[in-house]
């Protein structure tokens, strides 16, 4: 029920993260199917979280120099050698590895099964969230 779906935008070097958490962010909220709108630049993590026709969506950024011909292939396929020479801010290095972590788990079944029961333990005793600073997603 409290599930999201956590996006990665992955930008050229002339989008910045001023402008994702500016422009990306009105755009948004002129949109009739957003609804609870919370841009949180300042996060560890920085992120727009709102809901788009009631679902739950978490939107990281990161901005790379490298070119990239196919975002899904690139995300699939992501491992270590990838990220040398890659010019990532420290926030953006943490956006992408969210996602390669969630692409790592090889029994998704399981690992779903299992996130579902640490979170409702973590919610229960008051310490999910990463916006409030404690770990929060595949962080666990």
């Amino acid at each position: 029920p409290d599930a999201d779906i956590d996006v990665l935008v992955l930008s050229p070097p002339h989008c910045t993260r001023s402008s994702f958490f500016t422009v990306l962010v009105e755009l948004l909220r002129e949109h009739d199917l957003v609804t609870d709108l919370h841009p949180v630049p300042a996060a560890y993590t920085p992120v727009i979280k709102f809901k788009l026709g009631g679902v739950s969506i978490d939107l990281v950024y990161a901005s790379s120099s490298m070119h990239v011909e196919n975002s899904n292939d690139f995300m699939t396929r992501i491992e270590d050698e990838h990220l040398v020479g890659l010019e990532v801010d420290e926030p953006g290095m943490r956006s992408i590895n969210g996602v390669r972590v969630a692409h790592s788990y090889s029994n998704l079944d399981s690992f779903r099964e299992s996130l579902r029961a640490v979170k409702q333990w973590a919610t229960v005793k008051g310490l999910y969230s990463n916006v409030l600073g404690f770990l929060g997603g595949v962080n666990w």
